[in-house]
């Protein structure tokens, strides 16, 4: 999981040790960044999974992407409300997402 979902660079060695070993890759990424900081984690990381991702939703090209690709987004709506990402769960984007 990443403290700060900025430093992806600094994980690479970590991440392709994981790789080797057969392990499914994820990171929390996306969950205060941008879209794409999402698709540039999953890119330089080589992500199976995303924690959180929601601002993936605000952008077109990056959810047509993460479809293309099989990424999985593990959404947590009451977190993305508890830590005010999100107002409340008639705003949330995860049906944008699922969709």
């Amino acid at each position: 999981m990443f403290e700060d979902e900025f430093a992806v660079p600094s994980f690479k060695r970590e991440f392709k040790k994981a790789k080797q070993k057969g392990l499914i890759l994820k990171a929390h990424v996306g969950e205060f960044g941008t879209a794409e900081l999402v698709r540039k984690a999953i890119e330089e990381l080589e992500l199976d999974q995303v924690q959180l991702g929601i601002a993936a939703a605000d952008s077109r090209s990056v959810m047509s992407w993460l479809c293309a690709n099989k990424i999985q987004l593990n959404i947590c709506p009451t977190s993305n409300i508890l830590l005010s990402r999100v107002e409340n769960y008639s705003v949330h984007p995860i049906r944008k997402l699922y969709d």
